[in-house]
Order: C-alpha cells, then structure tokens, then sequence
C-alpha cells in the first residue's frame, strides 16, 4: 500500500496528508494512506476514523460502520466515532438513530460533524430555519467540508437568503475542484437566476 512519495515521511506526516487528501475529494489517496497507517497501528483512532469518512464518502457505509464500532468498543465516549456511526445512520436513512448517535456525540464535543449532520437532518425534515442555523454553525467550526456547504447552499436557496447560498456555492467551488458545476445543477433556480441579475446590475 506505500508508494515510493510516502518513503521516509513520519505517521504524523501521512496523517496529515490523508486528511488533505479527504477534504480535497482525493478519496482513493486518502484511503490507500489510511490503510497503510492502520497496517502499521491498528489501535490508533485517528486513523479507524479518518478511513470511516473516507468510505462514507464513497458510499461504502457498511465497511464505514465496522471502522466507528471498532473504535467505539475501545473508547465509547469517543465523540468522531458516535458523529461517524450519526452519518452511517443518516445516510442509510434511519434519522432516529442518527440524531441519537450526534446527540452523544456532542455531549462530548460540540464538533462540526455532529452539528451539520443534524442540519441535515432538519433540512430533510423541512426545519429549514434550524437547518440553516446548524450548518452556519458547522461551517464556522470546519470550513473544510464540502458537504456543509453543499447543504447550506440547498437551504439558503429554499429560504431564498441567496447570499448566503452563493457564500456555499463558493466554498464547494474551494474544495472539490467540480462542486460548482454539480451544485448549479441541483440548488434552486433562483440562486442562479439572483446571481445573473446581480452581474447584470453591476455590469
């Protein structure tokens, strides 16, 4: 699993460069740096959980599951692991489960991936002002994650505060290298209708 640019580079280092590699989308660098990590140290967390969101991002939620339980059964108050198992349940649909895992989570640490996963949650359950609330408040603890923005950008477009919306749109643009592209596709036509005009007026 090494490769000849991860010679010589300490665990802090790898570690460092597989989160860069997630942020940025890089899914299958950072998958194949986390891996060589656990290979090395099976027991550190960091590593179980930085793979964990890897796989969730890459829609493989049952090998995600296995890495936050193998976590939580060493270190159950760990709050990324029961944020982690919070997004497992989210995306496989079950939102009870879900707000009961973030819930503890940030009974531990009012983390950024608890906060946004139940803004999420609102945003599908059409609580948009809670939604919208929560993900501001998610962006401000990482603005590194692509799909708080990718969401606000949804509910700032539904509740028509449009510069908020284009502030998400932006911030994707940032860090995934198409995110604008597929966002426009998807976000309200207003926002890009609002956009057009504003250009006009200025121009």
């Amino acid at each position: 699993l090494l490769s000849w640019t991860t010679l010589g580079k300490t665990r802090k280092d790898r570690l460092l460069e597989a989160e860069g590699a997630l942020r940025s989308g890089d899914l299958g660098t950072a998958e194949q740096l986390f891996r060589s990590l656990i290979l090395e140290d099976e027991k550190t967390s960091s590593y179980r959980l930085g793979l964990g969101a890897t796989l969730l991002k890459q829609k493989r939620l049952h090998e995600a599951f296995d890495q936050a339980v193998y976590v939580l059964d060493r270190e159950y108050a760990s709050a990324p692991a029961h944020a982690l198992l919070g997004t497992f349940f989210r995306l496989s649909g079950d939102f009870k489960k879900a707000i009961e895992h973030y819930r503890i989570s940030l009974q531990v640490d009012p983390n950024a991936q608890a906060i946004g996963g139940l803004a999420i949650i609102d945003f599908y359950e059409n609580r948009l002002n809670e939604s919208f609330r929560g993900l501001r408040r998610a962006v401000r603890l990482d603005d590194s994650d692509a799909d708080f923005y990718f969401h606000l950008a949804q509910v700032a477009s539904k509740l028509q505060r449009y510069d908020a919306g284009l502030e998400g749109l932006d911030a994707v643009s940032a860090v995934v290298e198409d995110g604008l592209g597929t966002l426009w596709a998807i976000v309200d036509w207003d926002l890009y209708a609002w956009e057009e005009n504003r250009w006009r007026r200025i121009s």
